[in-house]
């Protein structure tokens, strides 16, 4: 029985070892950017140059539910605040949290709930002359597995969203509205990715402004022979 055990306890140390998942949502960094393999950012043209956010916004919105927070570049200022942005809500798991009409810095506003999003996602919203953009970097050369989603958060978003490799689009998709969902991913073989490689999950406006786009995004990359 003793050696049974000691054979399990060995198996699960090797799979361990040779298996990782890295999630947008559950890395999600409040005090650094870069941090591990992923970064927060945006670009100016769709593939272009990638800008690291500078700015981390911890008040910026009413709620309810919880806290929408995270990061925000500068390459549109409106209202005392900058886009575009990617944001992590947080609450009770399995609970909404909502943001309400109104800025934080201005009081309560009317209470109206303007974007919605699960405890634990992200939203991320562009600006009118700029992408937000996701990262993530490669830390080996292997065999990744990619899953993308992007989906309406507030009933109005109209973006354009996209899942690129080293700046080369992979996907192209459109949300529009309530209940629309763009989702890709990589099949089942995977894509060969070599160390320092780049996936970002992007969002621009849609080429119809900037106004009530909040996209939710998922992002989940696996690698099962990664040896940390």
């Amino acid at each position: 029985m003793k050696t049974i055990i000691l054979s399990g306890v060995l198996l699960s140390a090797s799979l361990a070892a040779h298996s990782s998942t890295w999630s947008l949502a559950d890395n999600f960094s409040y005090s650094r950017n870069p941090d591990g393999q992923w970064s927060y950012g945006w670009s100016e043209t769709l593939g272009g140059k990638f800008k690291i956010d500078t700015i981390f916004e911890a008040t910026l919105y009413n709620t309810a539910g919880g806290s929408a927070t995270g990061w925000r570049g500068d390459a549109y200022l409106s209202e005392g605040d900058y886009y575009p942005l990617v944001m992590r809500y947080s609450g009770d798991a399995g609970k909404d949290v909502s943001v309400l009409d109104g800025y934080a810095a201005n009081g309560a506003g009317s209470g109206e709930v303007v974007i919605r999003q699960r405890s634990g996602g992200i939203v991320m919203h562009p600006a009118p002359n700029a992408y937000a953009v996701a990262r993530w970097t490669a830390p080996v050369a292997g065999t990744y597995f990619i899953s993308a989603a992007f989906y309406d958060a507030g009933g109005h978003a109209t973006t354009d969203v996209h899942v690129a490799r080293n700046d080369v689009l992979l996907f192209n998709g459109k949300v529009n509205g309530a209940g629309s969902t763009q989702a890709w991913n990589s099949a089942d073989k995977g894509i060969a990715l070599a160390a320092g490689d780049t996936i970002d999950a992007i969002v621009g406006n849609g080429g119809n402004g900037y106004a009530s786009d909040s996209t939710g995004v998922d992002l989940v990359i696996r690698n099962t022979n990664f040896a940390h």
